[in-house]
């Protein structure tokens, strides 16, 4: 079956049709939003529960277990924050516009660097959480620009934020025109190096070579106003 196929209705029957779950109360007319859970489903419901308990309890050295009643005191909510403020810290993205949990965000990062942390990411408080990324967001930023600069390039060029923000339209401009007018042999030193001398090595005493080709440009100060490049 194509996943556009695949419609919450026909989920639900399947569900149904294999014992997993049915409507709350469904004989008797059903309650809205209401579950039962079938042979099938209990089975499933209990394994998921056995699961959740082993990873964020038997193996978690910072929680314990506790088995409390659902009918409580309202004093006992207010004291555990519920219905002041119970929220996970979460993280919005500027590009994708989404928003991800702090944690999660952390968790998946250091799985994809293979960075260690000294403790367990559900032992960190939320201010931890904050410091932890703001770190990682300069630590990035200053290696950024500090490759951009051993190669010769301005920040701008290379598309680096710099304390947060991107280079404005003029800024790329001037930048660029600094460096054709500089000269730079960046480009072929680390890009088209290795090419030469694959070229040499089966044309030798040819003489040929890649480059990139500069136009001669004039500097700001030997221009009129009218005859400078405009930041359309």
């Amino acid at each position: 079956m194509k996943n556009t196929e695949k419609t919450m209705d026909k989920i639900v029957a399947l569900c149904k049709n294999r014992g997993f779950v049915f409507p709350g109360s469904e004989i008797y007319g059903g309650l809205a939003n209401t579950w039962d859970y079938g042979p099938l489903g209990a089975e499933l419901k209990k394994n998921i529960k056995n699961a959740w308990w082993k990873k964020f309890v038997q193996e978690n050295p910072y929680n314990v277990g506790l088995d409390a009643a659902i009918l409580m005191n309202p004093q006992t909510w207010v004291a555990s924050g519920h219905l002041g403020g119970f929220s996970d810290p979460l993280m919005d993205c500027r590009e994708c516009h989404e928003r991800f949990r702090a944690d999660k965000v952390i968790e998946d990062w250091c799985a994809e660097t293979g960075f260690e942390l000294p403790k367990p990411i559900d032992a960190f408080s939320q201010q931890e959480m904050k410091d932890f990324v703001e770190a990682q967001l300069k630590i990035s930023e200053a290696s950024a620009s500090a490759i951009t600069s051993g190669m010769g390039l301005h920040p701008s060029l290379s598309n680096v934020m710099v304390n947060g923000k991107l280079a404005s339209g003029s800024e790329l401009l001037y930048a660029f025109k600094l460096f054709l007018l500089s000269d730079t042999e960046i480009a072929s030193q680390t890009i088209l190096e290795p090419v030469n001398q694959a070229i040499a090595f089966n044309f030798p005493g040819k003489g040929l070579k890649l480059g990139f080709f500069h136009k001669q440009l004039e500097a700001e100060d030997a221009l009129t106003s009218s005859a400078r490049v405009k930041n359309q």
